[in-house]
């Protein structure tokens, strides 16, 4: 068979296990925005939207993405402030991040 070809087969393979497995993020609305506006009101709906991303990049480059339910909204803020360091999140970083967390929880 072919190298290149069967390369370019085992990547699309991976590529439909890997994104095909990972779970669906809730997306950024107005919705999330008002539900955390109550309790940190700062956020914005573009911090939401980085920590997201945050989320799903630099927790999820690392190990699988936990259900955002899997975790009561006590343990979140202690849970993202020990990764943190370890995700290379500076401290907007981390707010963005655990605001969208909490936003969606």
């Amino acid at each position: 068979m072919n190298r290149p070809f069967l390369s370019k087969i085992l990547w699309a393979t991976g590529s439909i296990l890997f994104f095909g497995c990972s779970p669906t993020l809730p997306r950024v609305d107005s919705t999330s925005l008002l539900s955390i506006r109550a309790t940190r009101p700062w956020a914005t709906i573009e911090g939401l939207g980085e920590g997201r991303h945050l989320y799903a990049s630099r927790c999820g480059s690392c190990h699988g993405l936990p259900k955002i339910s899997s975790h009561s909204p006590e343990e979140w803020p202690h849970l993202v402030e020990w990764m943190a360091p370890k995700a290379k999140l500076d401290t907007t970083q981390t707010r963005q991040l655990l605001d969208w967390v909490l936003s969606v929880r």
